[in-house]
């Protein structure tokens, strides 16, 4: 052929008729191969014109591989190596500016489409699970790889409430054994534990309510008070009725009940507003206060009181 001609789409449909069901030995392959290597290829050093790439593109939308060619194709990617250098020449190739969905967005129904097409069964690692070995080499091509503040926000957005793939769900039974047996033995690095610590102090925490935490106790909530309000609750947690004799820290030490604000003014320690909690449930409290706010007031009225919500200290 002469240069710059091109064959018919008769004459290529024609050698593609005739090439069907024509076994390539791995011989043949290995040879075809070498000739086209590096300097033997007739595209070395050369680039597609955006028109070409655009022609190519054109001609390939609509077509789908079938399941026969995707196997080939896995079968002939098995065992193949590819080289730091060349996956960091493909990574630098996609960065920025030159990735192709540079600056692009995907349409909200091309978005769920994706979503609907990958989700369980349909997905390609649907029963599959990482080796430890794959893990630990997605671990470390991430480490030391710090996240702009603005990709930090985004994901955090990208994941509240409704958009958040475990919006509404809960773990089975059977889930939260696997990863209480999987956690066990594991301890989490002094360094991690500082991170997440710093992470959520004061204003960075989902909890923070203004600093009312530090506000001063009232004079009157002294040791004698505290006191009075365990013995009026029968020395016991007004949440989970476990008696102060059976509360005890990790370090086997015994420990006291909390004396709880009801309507969480530290300042207002009327004995209708105080109540015993053990630890763990004291902890409980810190979430949702409008609903144990509203748990309380009701039980309070039980502990030996009448109508009005006074208790025996009052009467």
């Amino acid at each position: 052929m002469k240069k710059g001609s091109h064959h018919k789409p008769e004459s290529i449909n024609k050698m593609s008729e005739s090439h069907k069901g024509h076994e390539v030995t791995l011989e043949q392959r290995r040879k075809q191969s070498e000739a086209s290597m590096g300097e033997k290829n007739h595209f070395y050093n050369k680039h597609h014109t955006k028109k070409s790439k655009r022609e190519i593109s054109e001609s390939k939308k609509g077509t789908k591989a079938s399941v026969e060619t995707k196997i080939r194709m896995s079968k002939s990617h098995k065992g193949h190596e590819v080289s730091l250098q060349t996956r960091q020449k493909i990574s630098n190739g996609n960065k920025g500016e030159k990735h192709y969905n540079f600056g692009k967005h995907l349409p909200e129904d091309q978005k769920r489409k994706i979503s609907e097409s990958t989700k369980g069964e349909k997905s390609h690692m649907f029963g599959t699970h990482l080796s430890d070995i794959t893990k630990g080499k997605i671990s470390k091509t991430h480490k030391g790889i710090p996240l702009s503040e603005n990709h930090k926000r985004k994901l955090s957005e990208g994941s509240m409430g409704e958009k958040n793939h475990f919006y509404k769900k809960k773990h089975k039974s059977k889930s939260k054994l696997k990863m209480a047996e999987y956690r066990r033995g594991k301890k989490m690095p002094l360094e991690i534990k500082l991170k997440i610590s710093e992470s959520l102090k004061g204003e960075k925490s989902h909890l923070w309510k203004g600093g009312i935490s530090f506000e001063p106790y009232g004079l009157e909530f002294n040791k004698e008070l505290r006191e009075q309000i365990r013995a009026r609750d029968n020395y016991c947690c007004q949440e989970c009725n476990k008696y102060e004799s059976e509360l005890f820290s990790k370090n086997g030490k015994p420990e006291r009940l909390s004396v709880h604000h009801i309507n969480y003014i530290k300042t207002d320690c009327r004995p209708t507003n105080l109540i015993s909690l053990c630890k763990k449930c004291h902890c409980k409290t810190n979430f949702n206060r409008e609903y144990w706010t509203a748990h309380f007031q009701k039980k309070i009225l039980t502990l030996g009181g009448d109508k009005n919500g006074k208790t025996r200290l009052e009467l």
